[in-house]
């Protein structure tokens, strides 16, 4: 995936500082709801119980998470996804009682178009599994004076912006406090270690990463890159951009997965094409998404799957 169709019109430190906390995107979702407009109004600070720069963050996350987006006059609407995961009483999983949910809204927040271009820098472009957090900064700067369609951020903006990211996944601490969920459940993933100073991508085996949510985001990046019918495994692992690299998996292990959702699905399968693995998609992709998706919240995946075809 090219850089600059999945990061659009890049802009930098645009969180006011602040990571993504519990219940923000559910009180996006409920407030956007009542008001599209409820983040300009008067009353906003009131309506969140937050202050004027932590009601901007909210609404920076709401839309880096996809779960609203853009509408006219200046408001927001709320995303078909965002409605499928917040939803009160029909909700798949409104107050993230489940570790499924936030791998899906990491997934969300990378997928283009992605509006948290360190995100996408750090997760995509950087090799390796170990990284100095002092160099983090100036390999971001790198990579983006190195992009001649993007305009280089201040230094301030960057570290601002690694600072952010580094609250929201990791935890200096062996195991998390409640107090710290609370603050960011996105730190329970497993996703980054952090210790001393270096991060480490964690490869393996998480909590929550299950074949269905492997299998929701290989769809919805087919989906949103314009597959049609089919796509090779090598490039749902390794291509900048992918599933593989959003949830640090190599190829074999998402193979593997894919594999496991596959045996009790028929909307998509694993065969392979020219003597490579491919997933083939039976009908809509988009709509295999949403399918996938919701088949990850229940105990039956296959029953759900057989019942959509």
């Amino acid at each position: 995936m090219d850089i600059n169709e999945a990061v659009q019109a890049p802009s930098f430190g645009r969180h006011e500082s602040f990571h993504p906390r519990y219940g923000w995107l559910k009180k996006a979702h409920d407030q956007v709801s009542k008001k599209t407009d409820v983040f300009r109004a008067d009353d906003a600070t009131v309506r969140f119980g937050v202050g004027k720069n932590m009601v901007r963050a909210i609404r920076f996350w709401s839309l880096a998470f996809k779960i609203t987006k853009e509408g006219a006059k200046s408001g927001l609407m709320i995303t078909d996804l965002g409605d499928l995961i917040f939803r009160d009483g029909t909700g798949l999983d409104p107050y993230l009682e489940r570790p499924e949910t936030l791998w899906i809204l990491h997934w969300l927040l990378l997928a283009p178009p992605c509006r948290v271009p360190t995100w996408w820098l750090i997760i995509n472009q950087i090799s390796g599994t170990v990284v100095g957090t002092r160099d983090l900064q100036d390999t971001v700067q790198e990579l983006v004076k190195n992009n001649p369609q993007w305009n280089s951020p201040s230094p301030a903006s960057v570290k601002r912006d690694i600072d952010v990211f580094l609250h929201t996944y990791t935890s200096k601490r062996d195991r998390l406090t409640i107090e710290e969920y609370i603050d960011c459940p996105f730190r329970n993933m497993n996703l980054i270690g952090h210790s001393e100073d270096v991060i480490r991508f964690m490869f393996g085996p998480k909590t929550g990463l299950t074949p269905a949510v492997v299998a929701f985001a290989c769809a919805d990046f087919a989906a949103r890159t314009g597959v049609q019918g089919e796509v090779s495994i090598a490039r749902l692992a390794v291509e900048q951009g992918s599933v593989g690299n959003a949830f640090k998996m190599n190829e074999a292990d998402l193979a593997d997965s894919l594999k496991a959702f596959c045996s009790d699905a028929t909307i998509m399968s694993v065969s392979r094409i020219n003597g490579e693995p491919h997933l083939v998609f039976k009908g809509d992709i988009k709509e295999a998404a949403k399918t996938v998706l919701e088949a990850s919240y229940v105990k039956s995946s296959k029953r759900v799957l057989m019942g959509a075809i």
